[in-house]
């Protein structure tokens, strides 16, 4: 066997070793003769610098147990994860090879500072470009216009809302002109209910003064009692009837008050308690029909039917009639038919859609003469509307009156 010096196997070494490998030739007592790292050439010489003993190493004693070894360790010397290759020679020296190996901490830590830029610019990317996206998406959100958000542009997707948003804009805006006008509805009723207690009262107030003064002579003093006490009976038909009015408008009749009325016998029963009316302007009442039975308010519906009658009369010419018919239809709906016609003076077509207003009278100093409130037909429509009915009229001037009442039969 040939035996190769020192300097020989450093040079094969060196010649079939990778630049890239770090080897190291230690002997068979563990000490470091050559090392590719920690030796340098000086003068043509390897100077070695002082190394530990290397026989503690695994990969040393693995070599010399078995002829090879391969180690993965933490090199103190480089202050890393190295792979060992260990060699056994014929001479009983060693022959190591290693080379860096990083652990995968470290691998993940030289990607720590890139990832983290990354991110970082990702973030900022992500909070501009959401910005500008969240923009462009509520822009025809930003530019609709609340009070027409069907008008302008938008998203399909958000017609049926804004339909509905639409829908409840328009019914607020007629609910607030209801309001508007229920509150101008109050303020003029208010205004007319003072002024027709006012009038009454002054005449009861400036009658009897006079009387309390002595200034009225006794022959004066009966007339003046007839006065004062037809001006107590228009005062108290006024209170009468400003009553029934409140009660209306408070809302749906009361349960309690609810009984199967006969519509026919109650006609005939006003008809006969307005007889003295009539009869002083010989105005003929006729009651005609057949039975209707309806579930209601029986004080209601004949206030209703009074009221109807009276404006008939009150209205009516001198030797004139009123006809009162009562009766039943099926089509389109079950339901009672009252029917008041009169031959009075009638009333201007475009008068109709007034005549159920609180206070309205077409001849104002007419009304002087034929008395009333001006509160009748407003009770009547309000009257056939608690029972889920109406009230409908046809008229022409100089030719009298026809007003037609329907309720619903169950």
């Amino acid at each position: 066997m040939n035996v190769i010096d020192e300097s020989e196997r450093l040079a094969l070494m060196d010649a079939q070793v990778s630049a890239d490998l770090r080897y190291t030739l230690i002997d068979e007592n563990g000490e470091v003769v050559f090392d590719s790292v920690q030796s340098q050439l000086d003068n043509g010489e390897y100077i070695l610098k002082e190394l530990d003993n290397h026989s503690n190493r695994p990969e040393f004693q693995g070599a010399v147990r078995e002829g090879t070894a391969y180690v993965i360790r933490y090199s103190d010397t480089l202050k890393k994860d190295m792979l060992y290759a260990a060699v056994r020679l014929d001479d009983g020296a060693i022959v190591r090879l290693a080379e860096p190996r990083e652990s995968l901490i470290a691998f993940a830590a030289r990607f720590v500072v890139p990832i983290v830029i990354v991110i970082l610019v990702v973030a900022v990317l992500v909070v501009v470009f959401s910005k500008l996206l969240t923009k462009r998406i509520m822009r025809p959100l930003d530019n609709m216009d609340v009070t027409e958000p069907l008008k302008g542009e938008g998203y399909s997707e958000m017609s049926p809302l804004l339909a509905r948003i639409d829908d409840q804009r328009l019914m607020l805006e007629r609910q607030n002109e209801d309001l508007a006008r229920a509150d101008s509805m109050r303020r003029d009723f208010s205004a007319n209910v003072s002024h027709e207690l006012k009038t009454p009262l002054q005449v009861i107030v400036g009658y009897t003064e006079l009387m309390e003064g002595g200034l009225v002579s006794q022959e004066d003093i009966p007339k003046f009692s007839r006065i004062i006490h037809e001006e107590a009976e228009n005062m108290r038909s006024l209170i009468d009837d400003v009553l029934t009015l409140s009660r209306l408008d408070s809302g749906s009749i009361s349960a309690s008050n609810l009984k199967d009325v006969d519509l026919f016998i109650l006609a005939k029963q006003v008809a006969d308690r307005l007889a003295p009316i009539a009869n002083k302007k010989d105005v003929d009442i006729r009651v005609s029909g057949e039975s209707v039975f309806i579930e209601g308010d029986e004080s209601l519906l004949d206030e209703m039917m009074s009221n109807l009658i009276t404006n008939a009369i009150r209205y009516n010419v001198d030797n004139g009639y009123v006809d009162v018919i009562v009766g039943e239809r099926v089509q389109p709906a079950k339901e009672a038919v009252v029917v008041v016609r009169d031959a009075g003076i009638g009333m201007p077509e475009d008068e109709l859609t007034k005549i159920f207003e609180r206070f309205y009278r077409i001849d104002k100093s007419r009304s002087k003469e034929t008395g009333g409130t001006g509160l009748g037909l407003a009770i009547v429509k309000h009257a056939a509307l608690s029972h889920n009915g109406q009230v409908q009229v046809e008229s022409k001037l100089g030719q009298g009156s026809t007003f037609t009442v329907t309720i619903p039969i169950k």
